[in-house]
């Protein structure tokens, strides 16, 4: 089995150009970081490594394509045929302006629809920003496949700017041990990004009022 793809790649038909690339698409190194810097777009920047969860990501690819623009992150020292942990980081235009929530149902329906091995579970949702899991099952337990995505919708609560970073493993190449810490880490940290991303824009909306 192929090492987990870009299942963002699903929607590409429905991007239009391309806008500058955000420097927080490429800046997960601390807690809230993504959000925190979703404002300051950027001319394209490829960042050589990433400091996450006390590990070292180096880039490993670099597209642009049908409106969607990707970096892909392996840890130091792995192999592109033997890995465990990938950071993927994309930001896609739209064409009809979605929240974070709407563009998460569109894509679970276009996932369901071309990958039936790809089982989604939305772990946290509002406007704003969204999480969710999913696993792709094989016939050969090894090669089963997890992910978890943030889902973040830039500027207003619908936006034709959609921000994704996805942590993705490869548990037939981890300990079990392993696999859990890393998972219940990027969740709490993906789950702990999106709330920060609510309570803002409930912030921004109260201080409009008065």
């Amino acid at each position: 089995m192929k090492r987990l793809g870009l299942i963002f790649a699903l929607l590409s038909f429905w991007c239009s150009a391309l806008g500058s690339f955000a420097e927080a698409d490429i800046t997960v190194g601390s807690r809230g970081s993504v959000e925190n810097k979703s404002a300051r777009a950027s001319a394209k920047i490829e960042v050589p490594k990433i400091s996450a969860e006390g590990e070292t990501f180096v880039l490993r690819s670099s597209s642009r394509a049908a409106g969607v623009e990707t970096e892909e992150y392996g840890l130091e020292g792995q192999t592109e045929d033997r890995w465990t942990e990938l950071i993927t980081c994309q930001r896609v235009v739209l064409s009809e302006a979605l929240n974070a929530d709407e563009y998460v149902d569109v894509l679970k329906q276009r996932l369901q629809a071309s990958n039936p091995t790809a089982h989604l579970r939305v772990l946290q949702r509002n406007p704003r920003a969204a999480v969710f899991g999913v696993e792709y099952r094989s016939e050969n337990p090894r090669e089963t496949q997890l992910a978890f995505v943030l889902v973040t919708a830039l500027g207003a609560n619908r936006s034709r700017e959609i921000q994704l970073v996805q942590y993705a493993m490869h548990p037939g190449n981890m300990d079990s041990q392993q696999i859990h810490v890393r998972a219940k880490k990027w969740q709490a940290r993906f789950q702990s990004q999106a709330l920060l991303a609510q309570t803002k824009e409930t912030a921004l909306g109260e201080s409009s009022v008065h």
